[in-house]
């Protein structure tokens, strides 16, 4: 039999054969309980006592005595076997501090998360803009139009290529694709705007978005110009040739015809004018084609004068190159500071940080204007008439010239007077 105390020592009496109870003596039989020294000579203090079976020996049951005492301090690893400072796999304490916490883990699941829905999005976008086909560069070699992965060739049902569709489809559906255009970029730059509030790993999806939109932009332009180089062409091929005079006897009625064709000549020339151009080399088309009216005008007036003359009226035949000049000279005293200065006070409020960029805007749209005026006098070969004196072009370059130069004096004494009044106020 065993015993346990409270102190944790341990009593065995009873059948001792072959020491069986684990005493320091061998004696047969312990009549009272005694103490187990060598476990109190240790120190080791036993919680408690647990019995089990152990099997079965020539039929009989075999037991154990087990004491729970407390374990001692687990070994290092480094006094393992093998020797490792720590677990194989497990980080240092470097490397535990160098590693992601679970808010920067989750900032990156996030990232790649949002970075597969832009990229679906984006894709589904691209197919759109396939699908809308306007606006696609031109290709190059034979003009084959390349098949697109991600796009549904519907190309290869009509065999046209983005050159033939931008010369030949209706205006209707060139603006339609622009608005559609329109469209693609408002979306994607809300989306730009939207991912930049986010604070960490939106680069890669901000740089994708960006592209897109850059693509649209580009093929909206395209798109535009092509309107408008259409636009311009049509008001070409409604100009009427010019009209040669053969007959001058019968003076009134080949004026007249000169006086309808100017009529038309001057509708178309406005019309001309007023076509919106996104572009420069839309720009430099309407005012090629709106030299080549103006020289048909100029052809129909020098006509008349000799018609004039030959009448016996009063006619001077350098009057048509004349009357361009003078056209000019007016249109450059209409440009006035002043008024634009006036024009801008009109409009409501502008966002100026100082009356330095005022004064540089003013100045900047004047000086544009100016030189929109005089930009068709500066090719000599095309605008110059032979007839007319080189000094007078010369004067009228020179007046535009000395209008830019006044324009900032002019604009600095308006805002200095602006100043002065606030200041008695």
């Amino acid at each position: 039999s065993y015993a346990l105390t409270a102190h944790g020592v341990v009593y065995a009496w009873g059948e001792n054969k072959e020491g069986t109870l684990g005493l320091e003596h061998d004696s047969p039989k312990v009549p009272r309980p005694e103490p187990m020294m060598r476990m109190r000579e240790q120190g080791t203090h036993v919680k408690k006592l647990l019995v089990k079976d152990c099997g079965t020996t020539n039929g009989k049951t075999s037991k154990v005595v087990i004491a729970c005492v407390e374990m001692a301090e687990p070994r290092s690893f480094k006094d393992l076997p093998g020797g490792f400072a720590r677990p194989l796999g497990e980080l240092s304490a470097e490397a535990r501090e160098k590693a992601l916490s679970k808010e920067q883990e989750r900032e990156i699941f996030e990232g790649v998360d949002l970075m597969r829905k832009v990229m679906d999005k984006v894709l589904d976008m691209w197919k759109h803009v396939l699908s809308i086909r306007h606006g696609s560069p031109y290709e190059d070699g034979d003009g084959g139009q390349d098949e697109d992965q991600f796009g549904d060739n519907s190309s290869a049902t009509d065999n046209c290529t983005a050159l033939q569709l931008d010369r030949f489809v209706e205006l209707e559906e060139l603006r339609s694709a622009e608005m559609e255009m329109a469209f693609l970029i408002d979306e994607s730059s809300n989306q730009i705007r939207e991912i930049k509030s986010k604070e960490k790993g939106t680069k890669n999806i901000l740089c994708v978005l960006s592209v897109f939109v850059d693509m649209c932009r580009l093929r909206r332009e395209k798109i535009r110009s092509t309107i408008s180089t259409r636009e311009l062409l049509d008001h070409k091929r409604g100009i009427d040739g010019t009209i040669v005079v053969n007959d001058f006897v019968n003076n009134k009625a080949e004026a007249k015809k000169l006086r309808d064709a100017n009529e038309r000549l001057i509708s178309a020339m406005s019309k001309v004018r007023k076509q919106e151009v996104p572009n420069f080399f839309a720009k430099a088309l309407q005012d090629s084609i709106a030299e080549c009216i103006e020289c048909k005008l100029q052809v129909h007036a020098t006509q008349m004068e000799h018609l004039k003359s030959v009448s016996n009226e009063p006619s001077d035949t350098i009057k048509p190159a004349l009357q361009v000049i003078k056209e000019r000279w007016i249109s450059l005293r209409n440009v006035s500071v002043y008024r634009m200065y006036q024009e801008f006070q009109r409009g409501g409020p502008k966002k100026f940080g100082s009356d330095e960029e005022l004064l540089t805007f003013l100045c900047q749209s004047s000086d544009s204007k100016i030189d929109h005026i005089i930009q068709v006098d500066r090719d000599r070969l095309i605008s110059r008439d032979l007839l007319v004196p080189a000094l007078c072009y010369d004067l009228l370059l020179e007046n535009a010239e000395l209008r830019k130069m006044c324009n900032a004096y002019q604009l600095r004494v308006l805002l200095m007077r602006s100043d002065q009044k606030k200041g008695r106020h």
